[in-house]
């Protein structure tokens, strides 16, 4: 049987296409393509998150070289941030591959500096070069995330489901690799460190370069050709409308002004564009990274969890929730005000926490277990909002340069949320 797709043609009706056998065989590559560009989308900061206590071991904070697992990620943050900003102006300049495959093969390779770099050179010159390759890992990782985020928005709900489900695998999987280690050398020695260190950074690489090919051969695909040929079908519809040609004046003036100006006043225009979209994406991570890791799990003090697992467990569950909660938020019977309620209704983790931190209220309160399903459904809505937001924004624009220009816009509020919620956290810190 032929399946079929919905192209949209000149005189605004649908017709259907029908998709050719191979292309009817290659589905699940699809889905596995997207699959791995979630994946990788978080694996570089993902390894290094898990290796943390391997760069403080190479740099401890008693010589001088102060709290790796606080400064290490402020490099890829900043590049994260600042490069986010400036995709949709690449986006303009270089294709789709150079975007997400070349940048991919630039992690690939700052993935495996980064801790040759810690292993042969423990001084001064070590720790300024680690800096420096983390700034260029958040650099390459923030043009194949966000141009990622763009390919997935393009296509259908199924794969975009498909792609931010597995931006939360990444995670998950570094934590099952982990474990495993702690199982083989013990959970604090410097085998488990220094061996785990080398095998999360190994799996990461492979994950990437996987997804290198994988991405490459999807661009070539008949399916993604249909995909060209709805987004143009969609332009000349557009064009022939009074309100859009408005519209595309109103870009081409942008475009037309002086130097940053004119991308700033298309910036602009696509933050109208996404709506209420990107800021509510912006509190959800100022929410997670004010709480998470370190209210929720470096000031929690644990009374049933084993010694030296206590951490790597509730990681563990807050990555399952954000996958889980991802998975459910693809669904289209989901809303905005649904999210949106969402978002505001996880501000009461901020009183479930701190009570947990500060051992206040009763005992249910101070149990693991308590932690462990607080845990869960704090990271379950990240996930579900994130993977909802992300899904509705662009569903707004009936071209491709406005829907990426929305999907751009929704990752910058990621982004940004990520660096505000990580600057906030440090007032909790001085509370505890």
């Amino acid at each position: 049987m032929k399946s079929k797709q919905k192209l949209i043609t000149e005189d605004h009706k649908q017709i259907d296409s029908p998709l050719t056998e191979s292309q009817e065989s290659t589905k699940l590559i699809h889905k596995i393509t997207f699959m791995f560009l979630g994946a990788s989308s978080l694996i570089g900061w993902n390894a290094v998150l898990t290796a943390l206590d391997f760069f403080s071991n190479r740099y401890p904070k008693s010589k001088g070289y102060g709290d790796v697992s606080f400064l290490f990620p402020i490099p890829l943050f900043i590049a994260n941030f600042f490069f986010g900003l400036l995709v949709p102006k690449l986006a303009d300049i270089y294709s789709l591959t150079i975007r997400i495959s070349g940048c991919l093969i630039g992690v690939a390779i700052f993935m495996i500096f980064l801790p040759i770099l810690a292993l042969l050179l423990p001084n001064n010159i070590g720790y300024y070069l680690c800096f420096l390759c983390t700034f260029f890992l958040g650099m390459f990782n923030s043009i194949a995330q966000n141009s990622s985020i763009a390919l997935a928005s393009s296509t259908n709900q199924q794969l975009l489901g498909v792609f931010w489900t597995f931006t939360g695998v990444s995670g998950f999987s570094m934590n099952v690799s982990r474990a495993f280690v702690f199982l083989i050398f013990g959970a604090n020695s410097y085998n488990s460190s220094t061996y785990g260190t080398i095998i999360y950074f190994i799996l990461a690489v492979v994950i990437t370069i996987i997804t290198i090919f994988l991405q490459i051969n999807f661009i070539k695909s008949e399916y993604y050709q249909e995909i060209q040929i709805r987004d143009q079908n969609n332009l000349l519809n557009k064009n022939t409308d009074g309100s859009a040609v408005s519209d595309n004046n109103i870009s081409i003036q942008n475009e037309e002004k002086p130097g940053i100006l004119g991308y700033i006043a298309i910036l602009m225009q696509g933050f109208q564009k996404a709506g209420l979209a990107p800021v509510f994406i912006w509190f959800i991570y100022i929410q997670t990274f004010m709480l998470f890791p370190g209210v929720s799990v470096f000031q929690k003090k644990f009374h049933q969890l084993p010694d030296g697992w206590q951490a790597l467990i509730l990681i563990t569950i807050y990555n399952f929730g954000d996958v889980t909660g991802k998975y459910v938020g693809s669904f289209k019977i989901f809303g905005l005000i649904f999210m949106y309620l969402t978002v505001m209704g996880r501000f009461v983790f901020y009183l479930t926490f701190l009570l947990t931190v500060h051992q206040l209220g009763n005992a249910f309160l101070q149990h693991d277990a308590f932690a462990c399903v607080n845990m869960y459904l704090f990271s379950f809505s990240n996930g579900f909002a994130t993977s909802g937001l992300m899904r509705l924004a662009p569903e707004k624009a009936k071209v491709s340069k406005d829907r990426d220009l929305i999907a751009f816009i929704c990752a910058f509020g990621l982004t940004f949320g990520i660096m505000t919620g990580q600057l906030l956290a440090l007032t909790l810190d001085q509370q505890n």
